[in-house]
């Protein structure tokens, strides 16, 4: 479901899979760049349910999100981590990161805002927020972001433009009951940016976001 490249060239990779080879790595594992598994990497870390996003921080830490309710290590028999945690460079758990917004739904899509590490998640959760919410360092709910009412359906989609206001795509056909058919932009407050014009739309959904280095904006999905 998931794909992140290091700058060392490696793959970390999340999904439903229980194992790579004859590795029992379920739900996220880390590849060399010749497709080996980087037994560097603790395969130890054991998610109870899919990894359907993962982030890498500038740091080395990666946020990852899910179905997944608790994660657990040989060191660490089992934490709550509510279908977001944050993994260290090495795969290990970051015990830093010890609280839970209360997600009720799945995690989609992450990204983390890199001035203060902040993590903004969607997906099908309809508590705190619907479909999109920010968390802060610890992995507590940022109060700050306000969605309102938020989207009518689910946030599939995430990317962050460089001045930090927030693209979401999915299956909602209107988010804070104005019309926006799978495709919005958002304030850094969390509020819908209506001055960003998104066109007519016959349906469909978003499934990817790309922003490119001149500020473009690329879409994936059934549209």
């Amino acid at each position: 479901r998931s794909l992140q490249l290091t700058p060392e060239g490696r793959v970390v990779v999340g999904g439903a899979f229980s194992g790579i080879d004859a590795f029992a790595l379920p739900g996220i594992a880390r590849l060399e760049a010749n497709g080996a598994v980087d037994l560097t990497f603790s395969a130890g870390t054991r998610p109870d349910g899919e990894v359907s996003a993962v982030w890498l921080q500038s740091d080395g830490k990666m946020a990852i999100g899910g179905a997944f309710q608790n994660v657990s290590s040989p060191i660490v028999s089992s934490l709550n981590r509510g279908r977001v945690a944050r993994l260290n460079a090495n795969g290990t758990i970051d015990t830093t990161m010890n609280l839970s917004a209360g997600e009720n739904g799945e995690v989609l899509a992450l990204t983390v805002q890199q001035k203060d590490r902040k993590i903004v998640v969607a997906g099908t959760f309809t508590s705190p927020s619907r479909g999109v919410a920010r968390l802060n360092v610890n992995g507590s709910l940022d109060v700050s972001f306000d969605p309102q009412t938020a989207a009518d359906r689910t946030v599939r989609a995430l990317a962050l433009q460089s001045d930090d206001k927030i693209l979401i795509g999915g299956d909602f056909t209107s988010f804070s009951g104005v019309a926006r058919g799978s495709f919005a932009r958002l304030a850094r407050n969390g509020l819908l940016d209506i001055d960003f014009a998104t066109g007519p739309r016959a349906g469909g959904s978003v499934y990817a976001i790309v922003v490119q280095p001149d500020g473009r904006i690329l879409m994936a999905g059934d549209l």
